[in-house]
């Protein structure tokens, strides 16, 4: 039985369409509620506003659950992942597989995240003992920051106000969030991720697409 760690809706944003990034073929219209990662910020959030009705979960197995209850989509990174004791958890592949014959995969694609960066405590010398970082930017902190502690969290904003707060010495976030701290940017990057759109099996297919990269949404 899959654990719900959070069954509410933490946000609901009506947005108008915006198609940048999203591929040809991939009409919005026909998916009007989609469930995907929050709180506002994340990238998923920043994806998820060119859809009619965004409504952010705590966690991307809740908003898989959440939009097969409620008959709708769920937008799903492909580079989710979950560490538990420093073992993989729980990730894309295993939801996927979960899944199977409930929630069927309609579209992919693939763009650039927001830019993502690696922040610091102001007036800080020395490299960072601490790292808050959402598991799926490990590759990063191992890169960036080797040996630092490595707090992990479910969401990169949440990574961004630990190390705000002073919990961490570092962060790896988006920079348009931490653009609003006092946090001092020493990195930065914007690799390309892929996106999963999914609505129940039971219900009428969309047309499907191949992968295609889509245009820069600015992280």
């Amino acid at each position: 039985m899959r654990q719900i760690l959070a069954r509410t809706v933490e946000n609901s944003e009506s947005r108008s369409a915006d198609a940048g990034g999203i591929p040809a073929g991939l009409h919005v219209e026909d998916f009007p509620t989609i469930f995907t990662l929050g709180p506002t910020g994340t990238d998923a959030s920043h994806v998820g506003r060119r859809f009619q009705e965004m409504r952010l979960a705590g966690s991307f197995p809740d908003a898989m659950n959440l939009a097969w209850e409620q008959h709708a989509a769920a937008l799903i990174c492909a580079g989710y992942v979950e560490y538990a004791n420093d073992v993989t958890a729980d990730g894309w592949v295993g939801l996927h597989f979960g899944w199977s014959g409930r929630m069927e995969l309609r579209h992919v694609w693939a763009e650039p995240t927001k830019p993502m960066v690696l922040a610091v405590r102001p007036g800080l010398r020395a490299s960072p003992k601490s790292v808050a970082l959402h598991p799926a930017t490990r590759a990063l902190a191992e890169r960036w920051l080797p040996g630092a502690e490595q707090r992990y969290v479910r969401a990169k904003p949440l990574a961004v106000e630990l190390a705000d707060r002073g919990e961490t010495e570092a962060c790896i976030g988006s920079a348009d969030v931490v653009a609003s701290t006092g946090l001092a940017v020493v990195r930065e990057v914007a690799p390309v991720m892929v996106w999963c759109l999914y609505t129940r099996a039971d219900e009428p297919a969309q047309p499907r697409v191949p992968v295609a990269r889509g245009a820069g949404c600015g992280r």
